[in-house]
């Protein structure tokens, strides 16, 4: 395996390896919440939020203040919902602390990665990252393009890309210019999205 090999299956990988990090660390809070007990949920949700937020690994941070993984991002409205429903205290307690399943995540994040591959497989570069941009609010899209902008970064450097993915658009279109370097793009990135949705295939 090269280095640009490895490049590709680490962040390839990162798609789904990042949420799924912040999924177990949430489902630990929520395993002690519920073998201890709880007397306000919208408290206990706000203090696991806070915790599981503040304890993740700096990457992980950093890819979830872009992202907002929805189970970490929607805790307090849930807990909020479940403490206004006319359920007994020992109900409130279970609906809220269940686990949350990665698959779920795991499932979406394949379809989109299929998406973006045949995209990029039939139209190109360019054309894979607008249809990335037009599902910004589906967060599967929003880190398989903070994962694409952080390899790219990687393997071209700072004179290219610069890891920000709010600038991949424009970055991309300026290598669209170079044919060749155009076609190197479109190579890795077909690499490393599939590895991605390897990994995204056997967490289901």
């Amino acid at each position: 395996m090269t280095n640009i090999d490895k490049k590709c299956a680490e962040y390839g990988f990162k798609v789904c390896d990042y949420p799924k990090k912040i999924y177990d660390m949430l489902n630990e809070e929520l395993a002690r919440l519920r073998e201890k007990g709880s007397t306000n949920i919208l408290e206990d949700a706000e203090a696991i939020q806070k915790k599981v937020s503040g304890s993740l690994p700096d990457e992980v941070k950093n890819f979830n203040e872009y992202v907002k993984i929805g189970v970490i991002r929607d805790l307090k409205r849930i807990a909020g919902r479940i403490q206004k429903s006319g359920k007994s205290y020992e109900e409130k307690i279970e609906e809220f602390t269940k686990e949350r399943e990665f698959s779920s995540f795991a499932n979406e994040c394949e379809n989109s990665l299929r998406k973006v591959l045949g995209i990029l497989s039939t139209d190109g570069v360019f054309a894979s990252i607008i249809w990335i941009e037009s599902k910004k609010n589906e967060e599967s899209y929003r880190a398989i393009k903070y994962q694409i902008s952080k390899f790219l970064h990687e393997i071209l450097g700072d004179s290219r890309f610069s890891g920000n993915p709010n600038n991949l658009r424009e970055e991309i279109l300026n290598v669209c210019d170079d044919i060749s370097q155009m076609f190197f793009v479109k190579q890795i990135l077909e690499q490393m999205l599939t590895y991605a949705l390897y990994r995204a295939r056997s967490l289901r």
